[in-house]
């Protein structure tokens, strides 16, 4: 894992090219005393590696972003406030190295991110 402080994750299904995992946030990451401190966020781009990261266990395979057709922040996730996440990951592979991947990262009725986009096997 990339950012073994920030979070951890258990998959909970993998099934018919779907992932679904709980992801834990630490709170108490140091990534937060740097973004923000007195309103912690967690940056886009770890929840981006967050999808990357699960996909990579999941299929146990080095990965890379190379394509990013759509990837929406739709709220802001504050740790402090929720600390257990939901993520469901669809994926397809397009070829021998490359898989396409959508992703939404969510809590109850928020949702975080929308991902969409390609990894290559590195």
């Amino acid at each position: 894992m990339l950012l073994k402080d920030l979070y951890s994750f258990s998959i909970l299904s993998v099934d018919n090219e779907e992932i679904k995992a709980k992801i834990e946030i630490n709170k108490n990451s140091r990534i937060y005393k740097g973004h923000f401190p007195q309103m912690p966020v967690t940056p886009g781009v770890c929840q981006v590696l967050i999808i990357k990261e699960v996909v990579s266990k999941v299929l146990n395979k080095s990965l890379m972003l190379t394509e990013s057709g759509n990837i929406k922040f739709l709220s802001m996730h504050n740790p402090a406030e929720t600390v257990g996440l939901l993520l469901t990951i669809n994926y397809k592979c397009i070829s021998e190295d490359d898989i396409s991947v959508t992703g939404l990262l969510y809590s109850n009725n928020t949702k975080y991110l929308k991902f969409d986009g390609v990894f290559r096997s590195t």
